[in-house]
C-alpha cells in the first residue's frame, strides 16, 4: 500500500503559478479544493480566483481552434503527435506563445478553409438537388475516387459551372416531365369518355416526332381544350379520337424521354459529387494540412491544460499577498517537491507534509490492471472506486465471475465457441489501437476478450464435470465424482439430480458470501473501525453457525431438532453472536436500533444465500433449451447426423445470444447485489495527479 501524505503550501502570489506548473510537470500531486472549506481556517483565508482576463483569453483560444477544426472538418479529439507548448513559467507566457502560434496557423489554414468550404457548399447543393428528386444520399452507393491532381480550386470552379448547367437543364426537364404527366392524365380521361360514344373503330394512330418544346405542349393543351369543348356539345367526331390518340402516343414518348434525361442528369450529379469530394480529399492529403492539424491539437491540449490550472487556482485560498493550497502526494516524492518549491520561490514559502487525518477523504491509488482483466475492472468500477482501506476486488471478481458463469452455462462445445471468440478478439485487439476506435460497441468487445476467454475455459470445465456437449448429447458423461458432506460437487447429471444441483449452488453461495464477510472484517481492521470489525466478526460467526446447523441437523423439515437436541449449539452459534451484535449496535443507537440491525443482518444473509439458487435454475434452463434442439436434430447417444448440424448451429447461436446474455446479467446481479456489497462500498476517489 503506497502511503499518501497531505501537502500544505503557502507561497507569494507571484510564485503561485510557477509552483503549480512545476507540480504539473512532475505529475505527482492530486490537488484538494480548499475554497469550499474556508471556515476551517477561521476566516483567515478567502477563496482565490484566477484573473478574469486569463480565463477569457483561454476561452477565446479554444473557440478559435475549434472554429478552424470545424472548418477543416477535423476531429478535435485526435491523437497528439507533438508536445504541448507549455515551456514558460507563467500562464500568461504560455498563452502569449500559444496566441502567436495560433495566429500563424490561422493564416496558413486560409487556403485550405476556402477550398473545403467551397467544396462543402457544392456537395450540400448537389445533395439537396438529389434529395429533391427522391435520391437518398445515405443509400447511394458511392465509388471511391482517387484524389485529383492539379489545382483543386480550379477543378471546383469548373464543377460549379457544370452544376449550374445541370441544374438549369434538370429544372426544365422536370417541368416538362410533370407537365406531360398532367396532359397524359387528362387525355386518359377524355379518351375514356370518347370511346363510350364512338360507333366505329378509330383510324390508325399516326406518330409524329414532336420536339421537346414548350410550344408543342401549349398546342397540345389547346387541342385538348377544344376536344373537351366539343364533348360538352356532343360534336366530337372520329377524327378527334384519331388526333387524341396521336397526341397520347407522342406524350407517352416524351414522358419516357424526359424520364431518361432526368436519370442521366442525376447520374451526372452523382459523378460531379464524387469529383468535388475527390478535390476536397486531395487538399486533406497535403503534408501542410496534416501539419496544421497536429499543431492545432497541440495548441488545444495546451489550452485545456491551462484551463485545468485555472480550476486548481480557483480551488486555493489567499490571504493578503499569499496563496495557500493543499494536495495529496506519495510520501516518496515529498522531499523532491519540497526542494523544488524552495528553489522556485527562493525560500519564500512554507511547505509542510502530514499523514491523513481521520476526517480526510484520502484518494485511492489504482494500480494498472493487466489487459486480460480490463473487462472485470470496468464491471467492478461501475459501482465506484474502492476506498484506500478496502481490498480492490478486481482480481477476486476475475475468479468468481467466470466461476458463476461457467456453472450456469456449463457446456464444452459452447464454451469452446466462447474461447475461440475471445482469442479472435485478442488477435484484433493486437492489430488495432483501441484509442482510435470510435464505435463504442466495437471498443467494448475488444476490451472484453479476456472475459470471454476465461469464461469460455470455465464453461468447458463445468461442462466436463456435468457431461454437457452442446447439451446432454451423450458425447461425454459426468466427470470426476466428488462429494463434500451432503454436497455433490461433480460427477452427476444435474438434469436427473436437480436437488443435488440446488445444494451445490447453495454451497457456492455460502463460500462466496463467507469470503465477502472475511474481506469485510479485513477492510474494517485496515480502516481502524474496530466496532464495525467486531460486528462483522459476529455476522460471520452467525453465518457460519447457521450453515453448520443446517448441515448437521437438517433443514426446515428438522427445524425442531435445533431447539431440542441442538439447543446448546443453537445458543452458541446463533443466539450468542446475534446478542453481541445487538449490544454493540445499541451502544450508539439504542436498544431497538441494535435489535433492528441484528434482524436486518439475519434476513440479508438468508436472502443473499437463497439468491444463489439461481445457479441451478439457469443451468437447468440452459440445458433444457439445448436438449430441445438435440431432439429436433435427431441426436441420440452421442451420434450427430449430418442433417443435424444446421439445427445444432442455430440452437448454439440462440443459446449464446439469449441464454449467454441472460446468464451474464445474472452474474452481474450476484456480484453487484449479493457479493460485492458485503465488503465493497465503491465510495472512494481515484488518485488523479495533475499532469501537464
Amino acid at each position: 500500500m503506497q502511503e499518501l501524505w497531505k501537502l500544505k503550501v503557502l507561497v507569494l502570489r507571484e510564485d503561485f503559478e510557477p509552483v503549480l506548473l512545476f507540480l504539473g510537470k512532475m505529475g505527482v500531486a492530486h490537488f484538494i479544493d480548499v475554497s469550499g472549506a474556508i471556515e476551517r481556517f477561521d476566516k483567515f483565508l478567502n477563496p482565490y480566483e484566477a484573473p478574469r482576463e486569463i480565463t477569457v483569453q483561454v476561452s477565446d483560444i479554444l473557440k478559435r481552434i475549434d472554429h478552424i477544426l470545424k472548418g477543416l472538418e477535423l476531429d478535435a479529439e485526435g491523437t497528439i503527435r507533438k508536445e504541448s507548448f507549455i515551456s514558460e513559467t507563467t500562464i500568461q507566457g504560455i498563452l502569449s506563445k500559444a496566441n502567436g502560434k495560433l495566429s500563424e496557423i490561422e493564416e496558413r489554414s486560409k487556403p485550405f478553409l476556402e477550398v473545403i468550404n467551397f467544396s462543402s457548399n457544392l456537395i450540400r447543393k448537389i445533395d439537396q438537388m438529389l434529395e429533391a428528386q427522391g435520391v437518398h444520399i445515405k443509400k447511394l452507393h458511392q465509388k471511391e475516387t482517387a484524389p485529383i491532381k492539379g489545382d483543386p480550386k480550379g477543378t471546383l470552379s469548373k464543377a460549379e459551372r457544370r452544376l449550374l448547367e445541370i441544374e438549369r437543364v434538370l429544372n426544365e426537364t422536370v417541368d416538362v416531365y410533370n407537365r406531360c404527366l398532367h396532359i397524359h392524365s387528362k387525355i386518359e380521361l377524355l379518351s375514356k369518355n370518347l370511346k363510350g360514344k364512338q360507333k366505329q373503330s378509330p383510324a390508325p394512330v399516326e406518330k409524329f416526332p414532336f420536339p421537346l418544346e414548350e410550344k408543342f405542349l401549349d398546342y397540345t393543351e389547346m387541342m385538348l381544350s377544344e376536344i373537351e369543348g366539343l364533348m360538352t356539345t356532343n360534336q366530337a367526331k372520329d377524327f378527334h379520337i384519331t388526333e387524341l390518340m396521336t397526341i397520347k402516343t407522342t406524350i407517352e414518348r416524351l414522358i419516357k424521354e424526359a424520364y431518361d434525361k432526368k436519370a442521366e442528369l442525376l447520374e451526372q450529379l452523382v459523378k460531379l459529387r464524387n469529383l468535388v469530394n475527390a478535390a476536397k480529399q486531395s487538399v486533406k492529403e497535403e503534408k501542410e494540412f496534416e501539419t496544421i492539424y497536429f499543431e492545432l491539437l497541440s495548441l488545444r491540449e495546451t489550452a485545456k491544460k491551462v484551463e485545468d490550472v485555472i480550476k486548481i487556482e480557483n480551488g486555493a485560498g489567499y490571504c493578503a499577498n499569499t496563496v495557500y493550497f493543499e494536495a495529496w502526494v506519495q510520501r516518496q516524492h515529498f522531499q523532491r517537491i519540497f526542494e523544488g518549491i524552495k528553489k522556485i520561490t527562493n525560500g519564500r514559502c512554507i511547505v509542510e507534509g502530514e499523514p491523513p487525518a481521520c476526517e480526510d477523504t484520502v484518494p485511492t491509488i489504482i494500480k494498472s490492471c493487466p489487459q486480460y482483466f480490463e473487462a472485470f475492472e470496468k464491471l467492478v468500477f461501475t459501482l465506484g472506486c474502492p476506498l484506500p482501506t478496502e481490498v480492490n476486488p478486481v482480481f477476486i471478481v476475475a475468479v468468481t465471475f467466470p466461476l458463476l458463469f461457467g456453472i450456469m452455462f456449463a457446456d464444452v462445445g459452447q464454451g469452446a465457441i466462447l474461447l475461440m471468440a475471445g482469442l479472435l478478439l485478442k488477435y484484433f485487439r493486437g492489430k488495432n489501437d483501441i484509442t482510435n476506435i470510435k464505435n463504442d460497441i466495437a471498443r467494448y468487445f475488444l476490451f472484453s476478450y479476456g472475459l470471454l476467454i476465461i469464461c469460455g475455459i470455465s464453461t468447458m470445465f463445468f461442462g466436463l464435470l456435468f457431461g454437457e456437449f452442446f447439451g446432454p448429447s451423450g458425447v461425454i458423461h459426468p466427470w470426476i465424482p466428488l462429494k463434500i458432506g451432503p454436497f455433490r460437487i461433480s460427477g452427476f447429471d444435474p438434469v436427473h439430480a436437480p436437488l443435488d444441483m440446488l445444494r451445490f449452488s447453495i454451497l457456492i453461495g455460502f463460500v462466496l458470501l463467507t469470503l465477502g464477510l472475511i474481506l469485510r472484517v479485513l477492510n474494517n481492521l485496515r480502516g481502524k473501525n474496530y466496532k464495525q470489525a467486531l460486528i462483522s466478526v459476529c455476522w460471520l460467526w452467525l453465518f457460519l453457525g447457521g450453515f453448520f446447523m443446517w448441515i448437521y441437523w437438517g433443514g426446515i423439515s428438522n427445524i425442531m431438532k435445533w431447539f431440542t437436541e441442538g439447543n446448546t449449539m443453537f445458543i452458541g452459534l446463533l443466539i450468542l453472536p446475534t446478542l453481541i451484535m445487538s449490544i454493540i449496535s445499541a451502544t450508539s443507537g439504542g436498544i431497538m436500533e441494535g435489535i433492528n440491525i441484528s434482524i436486518e443482518i439475519l434476513i440479508e444473509s438468508l436472502d443473499h444465500l437463497v439468491s444463489f439458487s439461481r445457479l441451478a435454475a439457469l443451468f437447468l434452463t440452459h440445458t433444457a433449451l439445448n436438449y430441445m434442439f438435440l431432439m429436433l436434430a435427431g441426436v441420440k447417444n452421442g451420434y450427430f447426423p449430418l442433417q443435424s448440424i444446421p439445427i445444432i448451429a442455430a440452437g448454439s447461436i440462440l443459446s449464446l445470444g439469449i441464454e449467454g446474455l441472460v446468464i451474464f446479467v445474472h452474474c452481474l446481479r450476484l456480484h453487484w447485489v449479493e457479493l460485492l456489497p458485503e465488503f465493497y462500498s465503491g465510495k472512494g476517489v481515484p488518485f488523479k495527479p495533475f499532469k501537464i
